[in-house]
């Protein structure tokens, strides 16, 4: 990994998401292998950033649309563009093989954010998570030589989990996903919530899952449990308040 990057974009990724670069260092067993998980969070840093360097929707696609050709100078063997995470990916994709379709789509899952959507149903909100982090987790697992068709399919359904979680207001951030404050997600909408848990049952459901994918999912787990949790006392203080309003009425 080249010096640059380790103290530019990886500072930034681990100011921005702490917990995950935590979790992933100390679970992922290597250097090389840690480095690599590195690169590919700072790559996801850097797309979840395209919507918020410009207020243009335009230069927001031009700048995935840069990504996309970066992408494709790599696997055409062209030159890396001078940028520290293209010349570090160029490097991973090289030695692990990449697959090329599973990088292009998560990119262009990132061109969503710019579309300024506001109204999402579930159904396209957990393809969204599914391309953005399902996708990362998936190239993580093949920098580690991991092909196991169910620990991918476990992974993609960590990834709408984290996807979820990230757009919960004043738990996770809304950087990936902006749309969704002051929509779809209120104070954490349960049935999203619900729908999240039910993903984690699929990850830990599969016991050959790594090290880092379990303590991901134990970690989400836990605070989609506190989400749901307050949800329900929320309810049920508003049930009691209506109760007690109600018994007052009747002394009247």
């Amino acid at each position: 990994m080249s010096n640059q990057l380790e103290t530019g974009s990886l500072s930034a990724l681990r100011a921005q998401d702490p917990e995950t670069a935590h979790i992933l260092t100390l679970c992922i067993p290597g250097e090389y292998q840690r480095d690599d998980a590195l690169v590919l969070l700072s790559l996801h840093g850097e797309l979840a950033r395209a919507h918020r360097v410009t207020s243009d929707i335009s230069l927001g696609k031009i700048r995935i649309r840069w990504w996309l050709d970066a992408i494709d100078d790599i696997y055409r063997q062209e030159p890396p563009r001078q940028h520290p995470i293209v010349v570090a990916l160029k490097e991973i994709c090289q030695r692990h093989n990449l697959d090329r379709q599973l990088l292009e789509a998560k990119i262009e899952s990132h061109s969503v954010d710019l579309e300024g959507l506001r109204q999402m149903p579930w159904s396209q909100a957990s393809q969204v998570f599914t391309s953005q982090r399902g996708n990362l987790w998936r190239l993580l697992l093949q920098t580690q030589g991991i092909e196991q068709t169910a620990i991918h399919i476990a992974a993609n359904h960590l990834g709408v989990a984290f996807g979820v979680w990230r757009a919960i207001p004043g738990l996770g951030t809304l950087d990936d996903i902006p749309w969704l404050q002051g929509a779809q997600i209120d104070d954490g909408d349960p049935d999203w919530v619900i729908q999240a848990i039910t993903h984690l049952d699929e990850v830990d459901a599969i016991a050959e899952v790594p090290k880092w994918m379990r303590i991901l999912s134990r970690y989400l787990r836990s605070g989609l449990m506190n989400v749901a949790r307050n949800q329900l006392n929320k309810a049920y203080a508003q049930q009691q308040a209506a109760a007690f309003g109600l018994w007052r009425r009747t002394l009247v």
